[in-house]
């Protein structure tokens, strides 16, 4: 039940998703991929695709288009024997949409868009996603891009778009798309569909699992590679956010530059509740709340974990923190979350000055206070993670990590359930992020003066830890 029953042969789809590896022959040529997936799921392949594809398609299908995912990336890594060009020449379909949203994906993206436009050369090709919605420009001009659909909310101006290719219209008043006409002209829609919340969008993934039912596709539709073992699932409290950390793509910075976002656009409380009880009805894997559920406020906080308990949700759920917190927010959370409860902290440094200047202005002390405060409440895990690699970060404090690994551990018991990962800020640095700027601008935002530009290269002062070359592209 791990390859498909040959049903892409016979059966027509308004829109085929694919999702592409990293590197499309990973398979043929050594490659030292460097440490790019350390600290998520996924493999060096980077065999999980984004939530947007079930987003999107919950979207599609609700307006009647017949919609498939199918996980390229994962299917060649489940099966050496596996013929990415026979399957995707294998599929009938009016467009295919291919996600660059992680820069990893670069050359995997672009080669499947080819092998597209080389078998079904009258059907079109979309990228989407964040480097896509930050590289449109160089992306529309390649032979293989027929559009690309840019922001952090696509779902309805996707439905816009194809309906008016359904329907055999112009394409120009399709919201965020970049796209060419039937003379090779290039338009650009304009960045102009930024939702204020997201209570429109559709998180359901009955749409994965259905999906698998009726392809008996089971690894061309997982998320990852390992997600049937060891599953997640994730909601999502907010598109966008209110935090301006240096190195991150999705940071308050990277969202108003490459998205158009001006504000963090924030789920409702009652609405993120509903979300999480309709994944505990299908699957009892871990939940992941993407987003600090303090990040509104403290109304949303309690709307939310009063939702939460009303819906008797029992699966295991995983909270961020983006700062500090104390019991109190961890007694709430405890009795809200009967299936037990795990945190993710990302402090990138236990250097204050070098936290500060990533963006982060919560001291030491608060990390010391909030990782006992979490286990005396009944956390079963904690994972902590730094980085090595950062602007102002020297040799001695970078080595420091370890130091403060050792004191953070004397802080919990024994069996106390606290990982704490220190993971190279590279190979990749996300586009859009205030880090990215000495790509285009020679300006690096919090880490100015600290960074040099050679080329299309960025590197770190002479004698630092981090004097490693960083390609952007």
């Amino acid at each position: 039940m791990s390859g498909a029953t040959g049903d892409e042969h016979l059966a027509h789809y308004d829109a085929v998703m694919l999702h592409a590896p990293s590197v499309y022959d990973f398979r043929k040529k050594p490659i030292f991929y460097g440490p790019v997936s350390d600290v998520i799921p996924s493999s060096p392949v980077f065999e999980m695709y984004p939530i947007g594809f079930m987003t999107i398609s919950a979207h599609l299908q609700r307006a009647g288009f017949r919609t498939r995912i199918v996980n390229i990336a994962n299917l060649m890594l489940s099966d050496p024997k596996f013929d990415a060009e026979k399957r995707i020449a294998g599929l009938d379909a009016d467009v295919y949409f291919i996600d660059l949203h992680w820069m990893p994906h670069a050359h995997g993206a672009l080669e499947l868009a080819k092998l597209v436009k080389k078998h079904h050369p009258d059907a079109r090709t979309e990228l989407g996603g964040f480097t896509s919605s930050y590289f449109w420009k160089e992306l529309i001009e390649r032979p293989e891009v027929d559009l690309v659909m840019r922001g952090d909310a696509t779902e309805e101006p996707t439905v816009r778009m194809m309906e008016a290719l359904s329907e055999g219209k112009d394409l120009s008043s399709v919201p965020n798309l970049v796209w060419k006409d039937a003379g090779g002209a290039v338009h650009d829609n304009g960045l102009t569909y930024v939702p204020d919340d997201l209570d429109s969008v559709i998180f359901d993934y009955g749409v994965m699992i259905k999906g698998v039912m009726r392809t008996m596709d089971i690894a061309g539709s997982l998320p990852w590679r390992t997600w049937a073992q060891v599953p997640l699932t994730s909601v999502f409290t907010v598109r966008g956010c209110s935090v301006g950390c240096a190195e991150c793509g999705g940071s308050r910075y990277a969202n108003q530059k490459v998205c158009g976002r001006h504000h963090p656009a924030f789920r409702s409380p009652e609405k993120l509740a509903e979300d999480m009880a309709g994944i505990s009805d299908y699957l009892k894997a871990p939940i992941f709340i993407v987003g600090d559920i303090r990040q509104a406020g403290p109304d949303y906080r309690s709307r939310f974990l009063k939702a939460v308990r009303e819906e008797d949700i029992d699966n295991h759920v995983v909270i961020e923190l983006f700062g500090g917190a104390g019991r109190d927010h961890f007694s709430e959370i405890d009795r809200s979350f009967p299936g037990g409860w795990s945190i993710e902290f990302s402090p990138d440094s236990y250097d204050e000055a070098v936290r500060l200047g990533m963006g982060k202005g919560y001291t030491n002390a608060a990390i010391d206070s909030t990782i006992p405060a979490a286990f005396a409440s009944g956390c079963s895990r904690l994972d902590l993670f730094f980085m090595t690699g950062l602007p102002h970060q020297t040799r001695e404090s970078a080595i420091g990590t370890a130091e403060a690994a050792e004191h953070l551990w004397g802080l919990v018991g024994k069996d106390d359930g606290l990982f704490i990962y220190d993971s190279p800020f590279a190979p990749f640095v996300d586009p859009g992020s205030r880090a990215s700027r000495s790509r285009r601008n020679g300006d690096t935002g919090s880490a100015r003066g600290r960074w040099r530009t050679t080329g299309s290269c960025w590197t770190a002062p002479r004698g630092s830890l981090c004097s490693l070359t960083r390609r952007t592209a």
